[in-house]
């Protein structure tokens, strides 16, 4: 009688865990909605994010960059950093070729400062290493971490859908 006590409330205190973390994910979820309506573009999303970040985050631990970091996902190089555009610009960060399907894990410890879709860009993560420091992952099909959430190096974080770049 005893054992079947502790077990309903082991399950109940999992139920309301569970319940708890359903609704700060809705209310993530809300947020990122909102910012992606509010952004001119990737890089403005990126300050927005930034700063929602710290309002809602204050003290969050910074990692500082250079530390260990991996590729976000196998696959070809396409574009690299600092390359000609075709608007006549140098690009921002490196373009990867996927293959379908394919993982994508977390480039470097960060903390997620948004999460959901964003124009043509498909799913959006942008992680946030300290320091002033950000990573903008485009093309995902699903992203599997949330806004608030602390990712470590090689952390699976999303997956891409058919054939896309990142």
């Amino acid at each position: 009688e005893q054992a079947g006590a502790r077990t309903k409330a082991q399950l109940d205190e999992t139920a309301s865990r569970r319940d708890a973390y359903q609704a700060q994910a809705e209310s993530a979820a809300a947020r990122s909605r909102e910012l992606a309506r509010q952004a001119r573009d990737l890089r403005d999303l990126a300050a927005r994010a930034a700063a929602a970040q710290k309002k809602n985050q204050a003290g969050v631990l910074a990692v500082a960059p250079g530390g260990r970091r991996t590729a976000p996902a196998s696959g070809q190089i396409i574009t690299r950093f600092g390359a000609p555009t075709r608007s006549g610009g140098a690009a921002q960060g490196v373009t990867l070729r996927t293959a379908a399907g394919g993982k994508v894990v977390a480039p470097a410890e960060a903390t997620v400062t948004y999460a959901g879709p964003f124009r043509s860009y498909g799913q959006v993560l942008i992680l946030d290493q300290g320091n002033g420091y950000a990573m903008i992952l485009t093309g995902m099909d699903s992203a599997f971490a949330g806004p608030g959430d602390k990712v470590a190096v090689g952390a699976l974080i999303g997956q891409m859908g058919q054939v896309r770049t990142v």
